[in-house]
């Protein structure tokens, strides 16, 4: 386990000071100024204060942008980040390479063809076929050759551990890879928390909050639910909850908070007005969800009413300006690889039948298109 730096707690200085001020205006009946969000102008290194309190820091990541990318690598490439951090979990990795991962982080020599292997062969089509996952994974490697022994960070890969040679038909796609969710929280639990480790996770944003719209009718089943909901109902306080805001993705949020930070900033909102907003903010005005009641898939929809404060879905909002840039797989990875083209083809056509619709082919034409 690393050691932590001891730092002033101006924060607690600030907050006891905003608690008391919050008192004496409440009890004149007015709305107390700390209860306005305060901005963070250093997101890297709040984000490396949360591990002062929190085993976990959940990040949302908005997949594929640019300006998400430099901030994590800047982030990782800090030395404050390796002296803290022991674990890096990374969306859309298959475990069962996690031997091969531990070698290349490490600094052994992997082939680049075998390194892939990491990403391409797990459930996830694609995703990871943008260079910017790459340069992730050399930036940590990097950073680790910075670091002594005692702080080398490892990469923990967290997708189920498929093996697509197995699977020639929908039948052979196991159930329980279809929402992968409790495979990225199994690992944190076995890797993490019981090593006494700390661990940032970079995962997708739908996969972090505490909470999400409830159907009185049909509750989640714990199988289905988030990583940040399982953290939360399991081990109370674990994790620190991030979710990035950059660009458009979620426009009526990201209005809410150009109002209140510049880009390159982190707002937490815990104890301030902004928690107390509904999450439709981050699930929009209404949300269609499937749920199996009495043996039939059904469809539930919810609406602002059925969803919770914005603060008891996340802890802070990183956001990263107006802006993003998506960066797309090179058209040559396919095209000058018939066999890794035909393979991706094969698994769209399995997943369709398994998930009842073709999500992948209109985009994989796309970049092929691009040449």
């Amino acid at each position: 386990m690393k050691w932590f730096p001891r730092w002033v707690e101006i924060s607690v200085l600030i907050l006891a000071s905003c608690l008391g001020l919050r008192a004496s205006i409440a009890q004149a009946g007015r709305l107390s100024a700390c209860e306005q969000p305060q901005v963070v102008r250093d997101p890297a290194a709040a984000l490396v204060d949360a591990f002062r309190t929190h085993r976990v820091v959940l990040l949302g990541e908005v997949h594929r942008s640019a300006e998400m990318h430099a901030f994590m690598r800047a982030l990782i490439a800090s030395p404050e980040f390796g002296r803290v951090v022991d674990d890096i979990v990374v969306e859309a990795t298959n475990v069962r390479y996690q031997s091969l991962l531990d070698r290349y982080i490490a600094g052994d020599s992997v082939p680049r063809d075998s390194l892939r292997l990491v990403w391409r062969n797990s459930t996830q089509l694609m995703l990871w076929d943008s260079p910017l996952y790459e340069e992730l994974i050399e930036t940590i490697r990097d950073a680790n050759r910075k670091l002594p022994s005692r702080h080398k960070m490892r990469v923990l890969a967290s997708d189920p551990p498929i093996d697509w040679r197995a699977v020639n038909t929908p039948s052979d796609f196991p159930k329980s890879f279809g929402y992968r969710d409790w495979q990225t929280t199994e690992v944190i639990e076995r890797e993490v928390l019981a090593r006494n480790h700390r661990a940032l996770v970079i995962i997708g944003t739908a996969h972090i909050g505490r909470s999400s719209p409830r159907a009185d009718s049909a509750p989640i089943p714990t199988e289905r639910e988030s990583v940040g909901e399982a953290l939360a109902r399991k081990h109370p306080g674990a994790a620190y909850v991030v979710h990035t805001v950059v660009g458009s993705v979620s426009p009526e949020l990201e209005t809410t908070v150009r109002d209140l930070a510049a880009a390159n900033t982190l707002i937490p909102i815990a104890g301030t007005s902004l928690a107390n907003k509904n999450s439709s903010l981050l699930f929009g005005k209404s949300i269609t969800l499937f749920r199996n009641i009495n043996g039939h898939r059904t469809a539930i929809t919810l609406n602002a009413d059925a969803m919770p404060p914005l603060g008891a879905v996340i802890d802070g909002i990183l956001y990263l300006g107006p802006y993003s840039h998506e960066i797309l797989p090179e058209a040559s990875l396919y095209l000058d690889d018939p066999q890794y083209l035909a393979e991706i083809r094969r698994r769209i056509a399995i997943l369709t039948k398994v998930y009842g619709g073709d999500f992948w082919s209109d985009e994989l034409n796309a970049i092929i298109k691009r040449r």
